[in-house]
Parts: structure tokens; sequence; C-alpha cells
């Protein structure tokens, strides 16, 4: 992966090779994203509309590395903030600034 960061809160992605970038990411320029070996983990700054679905601001989802070089959209939401804000420093402020987590179990089959 090579990254651009043409401005502060932008980020270009591009999957390539030893021999250079090859394809751009077709992500928000403004979302943080991260990849753990075959998983997509995508963090948009703003709302984003994607595969039929809207994700919120600041929700973490996720998707197959794989699925999304193939064109598939289907982000699965990981974590969704309840509300916009400092985060908590501590465990007793948390109250207000709960987090609701969307359990997911992702089965692969290794056939």
């Amino acid at each position: 992966m090579v990254i651009e960061t043409p401005a502060f809160f932008e980020m270009i992605g591009y999957i390539g090779d030893r021999s250079g970038p090859k394809m751009q990411m077709d992500l928000p320029r403004d979302a943080r994203w991260y990849g753990f070996g075959d998983w997509l983990a995508v963090r948009p700054r703003k709302t984003w509309m994607v595969g039929g679905t809207t994700h919120a601001a600041d929700a973490l989802i996720g998707n197959s590395l794989s699925s999304f070089l193939a064109g598939e959209r289907s982000f699965v939401a990981l974590f969704v903030r309840l509300r916009r804000g400092p985060p908590c420093a501590s465990m007793a402020r948390k109250r207000g600034c709960a987090l609701k987590v969307v359990l997911t179990s992702v089965v692969s089959s290794t056939a």
C-alpha cells in the first residue's frame, strides 16, 4: 500500500506491488483506514453512504480487503459512537460517552 496525504485530514491510498501503485482505493479522502491481513477497517470523518448503507461519522466499519478490491462494498458496522464529542478519559465519565458495540461473527472457511 502507498499512502498520499495531500492535506492534513486527507489520505489517498493505492494498492500495488514492488513495481509501484496499481489501483487507487475507492474510499473518502477524509476517512482513516487500516489494513490487517485480508481485512479493511474504515473510520469516516463524515457520514458516508456506501453499498446502499449510510454509515455515521466516526463509526468503525469493516470489510474483507479482497472483497473490497473485487468491488464489494457491503461494510459491517463494528463500533458506532452514540454522540460526538471529546473521547472519554476515564471509566467514570463513560456514562455520557457510550459506544454502541455491534458484535459480528466472521466465519471463514479454508476449503
